[in-house]
């Protein structure tokens, strides 16, 4: 909720939402459900420690910041 209140005070609360929830390597197999971010766009569950879920994290970011989001279109 303050993450979407701060977006709000910044008034870029109508931008896209990228949710990640790391450490999933201290979870039970199949608790990530568990954990969900209805208002975002996107959810990823990575472990950084163990380097899993970074390629999918890598590819939700590059599909919420483009096209139309932020930053210079590709080859640019």
């Amino acid at each position: 909720e303050v993450v979407y209140n701060t977006l709000r005070e910044l008034e870029i609360g109508d931008k896209k939402v990228l949710t990640a929830f790391n450490k999933i390597d201290r979870m039970e197999a199949g608790d990530q459900t568990v954990y969900k971010d209805p208002r975002s766009d996107k959810t990823v569950y990575i472990s950084a420690r163990e380097k899993s879920g970074l390629d999918e994290l890598l590819e939700k970011t590059e599909e919420t910041v483009r096209p139309g989001g932020i930053g210079p279109p590709s080859g640019g």
